[in-house]
């Protein structure tokens, strides 16, 4: 592919990126896009062949430029790089902007479980991610395991929650990411490693006092709907029951 060629297609995610986090992908048109670019159209269908393969790419480049990097400040292992990594992917996964991206496909299941499949295994994050985990498990800090499977569940299930609060209730919702942090950790800490994910989770007062209260999980959310919605025992009639 020619470097002509190459820049045009970068342009053309680029503007499918801004446009998509703008409106809904039913409203967006791959001439709209090509335009946007200074490309044409034809380039577009040759490289991405449909808008749902284009948004699959504009999607990866908009989560992308907001990834955190999993990086240790020294040779010691703990779980602090894990969970600052885990925690700024929630943090980034909640923007508004992803809000939208999840909003436009959200009618269609096929295509949402090809983008998150993708975004899970095509970045080279799971990598460092595994590396990270086995080192955790070595130091007794994770309970023993397959470090793939682990390091999968830990992207999965960080970012299950923010995608379907952003599904549910748009922009305006929070998630707090300390909160999923240890709902997906704590099955899988040990006791050393529980002593090191509670003093994660319970920063100062005075860091916590600047912060809006944070909603509860979706969890919990769910779990408040369920039993509100169950009626409460009927009480026995005097004398029993007739």
């Amino acid at each position: 592919m020619s470097n002509k060629k190459t820049e045009s297609l970068n342009r053309a995610i680029q503007a499918a990126a801004e446009l998509f986090s703008e409106r809904p992908f039913d409203e967006v048109q791959i001439a709209e896009i090509a335009a946007r670019a200074h490309c044409s159209s034809a380039t577009i269908y040759e490289a991405f062949e449909t808008k749902k393969g284009l948004f699959r790419a504009a999607l990866l480049h908009n989560s992308g430029d907001k990834w955190p990097v999993l990086r240790r400040e020294n040779a010691t292992t703990t779980l602090y790089p894990l969970m600052n990594f885990l925690t700024a992917r929630i943090a980034g996964l909640s923007r508004p902007a992803m809000h939208n991206f999840w909003r436009s496909v959200s009618s269609d299941t096929v295509h949402v479980e090809k983008v998150m499949q993708n975004s899970l295994l095509d970045t080279d994050r799971l990598g460092v991610m595994v590396e990270e985990v086995q080192a955790c498990m070595d130091e007794g800090l994770l309970r023993a395991g397959d470090a793939s499977a682990v390091a999968y569940l830990l992207m999965a299930g960080t970012g299950y929650e923010p995608v379907v609060y952003g599904l549910l209730y748009g922009s305006a919702a929070a998630t707090s990411p300390s909160a999923i942090v240890e709902a997906v950790l704590t099955p899988l800490v040990t006791e050393m490693g529980r002593e090191e994910l509670d003093t994660f989770i319970g920063r100062p007062a005075s860091e916590a006092a600047n912060e809006d209260p944070p909603r509860p999980s979706l969890l919990e959310y769910l779990r408040g709907t369920a039993q509100a919605r169950m009626s409460p025992p009927r009480r026995a009639r005097a004398g029993g029951a007739r």
